[in-house]
C-alpha cells in the first residue's frame, strides 16, 4: 500500500569473502509517472543483500538491479514489479505522507501539504538492549501517543555518553560495527528493526541520529559515509527524519580540543566543512528525500558551513533550569529571524528531571516560550530514556523502572492537545 515498506532479497551465487566492502548493489526503480530512481540495497549478512521500496504512487512500479560486480547474475539485472495500492487506514505516516519542510520554510508539512506538529521525545538509547523489546518499549510507545508525542528521536548504533564499542552501546545483536569499524553488523539492525517498524506502524516518526559528533574522529570521514549509506538502504523506504549527527562540533569528553581557544576555532571550521559535505551526500544518496536536520551544541545552522542544506534547524538552548529561559528566548528569536528561512525546533532544552529539577513549570515555559516564538514543534526530553544507566547500578535506575516512574511526562501531559488542534490547520 501507499507509503508502506516492501522488501525483497537476493543471494549471492558468488562467495564473497566481505561482502560489505568488496561489493555495491542498487535498484532502479520506475514509478508509474515514469519517474525513475536509484534505490539502494543493504547487506543483510552472509551472501545475502535486501531491498526496501516505498511509494505514494498507486500503481505498477518496475525495477531492475545493478551490482557493482556485473558478472554475477545472481545480483545484476534481475528484474521485476511492485503494484502500489491505496492505503485506506488512519495512520498518518502513511495516509499523509512523509513530514518535510513547508513550502513558506515556516513550519514542516506531510507529503501532501497537512501541517505536521514536531512534538518529540528523545530516546538516544532506545536501539540498545537497555530497552527491553517488547515489553518496554512498546509500553513506552503507547506511553507516548497518549501523551500527543508525534517524533521520537534515536541514535542508530553510534552512541553518546560513550566511546566505539561500548558494551553499553550493544543490543541483542552485538555492536552497530565489528571492532575497528571493519564492517557493519547487520545483525544490530535485525534488533533494531522491530523497534523502528513499531514506532512507525504507531504513528510516531521516527528521527534517526546516524551518530555522535565525536565519531569523525573516532571512525573518520569513510566509515560514517558508509554508515549513512546502510541507514538510507535499510530504513529510508519508512517515514522517517535523517539527523546528521549529535552535538556535531563538539569533541570527545576527554579530548582537550577545547581548552586551546585557537584549537577550538580550527576543529569548529574542520567539522562544519565536513557534516556540510555529508549533508550534500545523503542528500544525493536519499531516493526518498526525507527531511535532513542536525543536532547541535547550540544553532543547528551554526554546525554546518550552508543551512540551505538543512531541512529544520534544531536548537540545544541548555539544561540550566531557570538559567536556560533567557538563552531560550533569545535563540528561538534570534533563529525564526535568521534569511533563508529554515523551520526551528528547540531540540533540547532541560532535560526533565535533570539534576533533580526541570519539572513542569520549566518544560511548560519551555514550551510555550518556543511556541509562541515562531518555533515549529518542540522537544520535550524525557531522560529516562535518554540515560545509559544500567540495572542495578548502585544509585541509577533502569530504563524499564525509570519510563514508569512518577515523573516521566509529567511535564508534557498538558501539550497532549496541542498537535491535534495544530493538524487541523
Amino acid at each position: 500500500m501507499q507509503n508502506q515498506v516492501t522488501e525483497w532479497a537476493y543471494h549471492s551465487g558468488t562467495a564473497y569473502p566481505d561482502p560489505f566492502n568488496d561489493i555495491g548493489m542498487q535498484v532502479v526503480i520506475v514509478s508509474p509517472d515514469g519517474r525513475e530512481r536509484a534505490v539502494p540495497g543493504f547487506w543483510g549478512g552472509g551472501q545475502t543483500w535486501k531491498f526496501r521500496y516505498s511509494s505514494d504512487q498507486v500503481g505498477v512500479h518496475r525495477y531492475r538491479t545493478v551490482c557493482s560486480d556485473s558478472t554475477n547474475i545472481s545480483l545484476h539485472g534481475q528484474e521485476g514489479t511492485i503494484e502500489v495500492t491505496a492505503y485506506t487506514g488512519d495512520n498518518p505516516l502513511y495516509l499523509h505522507g512523509s513530514p518535510r519542510a513547508a513550502a513558506s520554510r515556516s513550519y514542516l508539512a506531510h507529503g501532501d501539504g497537512k501541517p505536521f506538529f514536531w512534538l518529540g521525545d528523545t530516546w538516544w538509547m532506545s536501539l540498545t538492549d537497555r530497552l527491553k523489546w517488547p515489553e518496554d518499549f512498546k509500553w513506552l510507545a503507547q506511553d507516548r501517543i497518549e501523551k500527543g508525542f508525534t517524533v521520537i528521536q534515536v541514535v542508530a548504533g553510534l552512541y553518546p555518553d560513550m566511546g566505539p564499542f561500548d558494551p553499553r552501546g550493544s543490543n541483542e545483536g552485538g555492536q552497530a560495527w565489528e571492532e575497528g569499524f571493519a564492517r557493519i553488523n547487520p545483525a544490530f539492525f535485525d534488533a533494531a528493526d522491530p523497534k523502528i517498524e513499531w514506532m512507525v506502524e504507531s504513528g510516531l516518526l521516527p528521527c534517526i541520529v546516524a551518530c555522535w559528533g565525536y565519531y569523525f574522529d573516532f571512525a573518520g570521514r569513510d566509515v560514517i559515509q558508509k554508515q549513512w549509506e546502510y541507514l538510507i538502504a535499510r530504513y529510508g523506504a519508512y517515514p522517517v527524519a535523517w539527523c546528521l549527527c549529535g552535538e556535531a562540533d563538539m569533541p570527545y569528553y576527554q579530548w582537550d580540543a577545547f581548552k586551546n581557544p585557537d584549537q577550538k576555532q580550527l576543529y569548529v571550521e574542520r567539522l562544519r566543512k565536513e557534516w556540510t559535505a555529508m549533508a550534500a551526500y545523503v542528500k544525493d544518496t536519499d531516493p526518498f528525500g526525507r527531511l535532513l536536520t542536525i543536532h547541535p551544541t547550540q544553532y543547528g545552522h551554526n554546525m554546518v558551513e550552508d543551512a540551505a542544506v538543512l531541512d529544520l534547524d534544531m536548537l540545544q538552548t541548555g539544561h540550566g533550569a531557570y538559567i536556560s529561559l533567557e538563552p531560550t528566548v533569545r535563540m528561538i528569536q534570534e533563529s525564526v529571524a535568521r534569511e533563508p528561512r529554515t523551520p526551528v525546533i528547540n531540540s533540547e532544552v532541560c532535560y526533565e528531571g535533570i539534576g533533580g529539577t526541570s519539572y513542569q513549570d520549566i518544560q511548560r515555559f519551555t514550551f510555550w516560550t518556543c511556541m509562541l516564538g515562531g518555533a515549529c514543534g518542540h522537544v520535550v526530553v524525557l531522560r529516562a530514556a535518554a540515560a545509559v544507566a544500567e540495572c542495578g547500578d548502585r544509585g541509577r535506575t533502569s530504563d524499564g523502572e525509570a519510563i514508569r516512574g512518577r515523573h516521566s511526562g509529567a511535564g508534557s501531559r498538558h501539550l497532549c492537545a496541542v498537535p491535534a488542534r495544530f493538524q487541523r490547520c
